[in-house]
């Protein structure tokens, strides 16, 4: 995951200029089990499906022995090593709340993820340019990778608020929130920025009960 980001802030330029929208990659690694060797595919994502700007993801395939055909996909990377039939089983849904959202002159709360991204991708390229224009020397600097993270914030069993991850749009109340960490010039380091939207059309001070402590850490 750690390559993939670097290469993803090597080219993140080109990549937007090129309007790329989703990468993804296929590999063949031999590797050593019980003592025997074994070849294991493995599919790398980088997809802005999810709304933020080419998110990577892995998964270890498992296919059919007989067919070939992957029966089984398991993240790579993740804590709960969460399997599936299908690493894109959310576009169609993501595309229609997107596409109504859009119908009512808004933009789809998890969009804005990408777009902050993406904003990030032009400062420092413009931050790189005079650095480069004011002293040669500064030419070869480069931007740091994973300038952007974000995990959601979800209710635990005890109703707490805490770090995770869900499948997009699979929210069960009308706001959703994010702990995020950016990447910018005057914190090269990463600033912490929490963030949170809520329905449109819906009185800003008028929450219900679980919507109220959604908010509250954010204040």
């Amino acid at each position: 995951m750690t390559i993939m980001d670097k290469l993803k802030s090597r080219f993140a330029t080109r990549l937007l200029k090129l309007r790329v929208d989703e990468i993804e990659v296929k590999l063949r690694c031999k590797i050593v089990e019980d003592g025997k060797s074994v070849i294991k595919p493995v599919r790398l994502i980088a997809s802005s499906m999810s709304g933020e700007w080419l998110k990577v993801s892995a998964y270890n395939e498992y296919p059919d022995v007989i067919t070939g055909v992957t029966q089984e996909f398991c993240a790579l990377g993740t804590e709960d090593k969460m399997c599936t039939f299908d690493p894109y089983g959310t576009s169609n849904i993501v595309q229609t709340k997107r596409a109504i959202a859009r119908r009512v002159g808004s933009t789809y709360a998890y969009d804005f993820l990408g777009l902050l991204e993406v904003g990030l991708v032009d400062q420092w390229d413009t931050h790189l340019k005079a650095l480069a224009s004011a002293d040669i020397t500064r030419a070869t600097d480069s931007m740091p990778s994973a300038i952007f993270r974000s995990d959601e914030l979800l209710f635990d069993e005890n109703k707490n608020l805490i770090k995770g991850t869900r499948d997009i749009g699979s929210n069960k109340i009308g706001m959703v929130a994010w702990h995020t960490v950016m990447k910018m010039q005057e914190y090269p380091e990463g600033r912490d920025v929490c963030l949170h939207r809520q329905r449109r059309h819906r009185p800003v001070r008028k929450f219900r009960c679980r919507r109220g402590r959604v908010c509250a850490p954010c204040e």
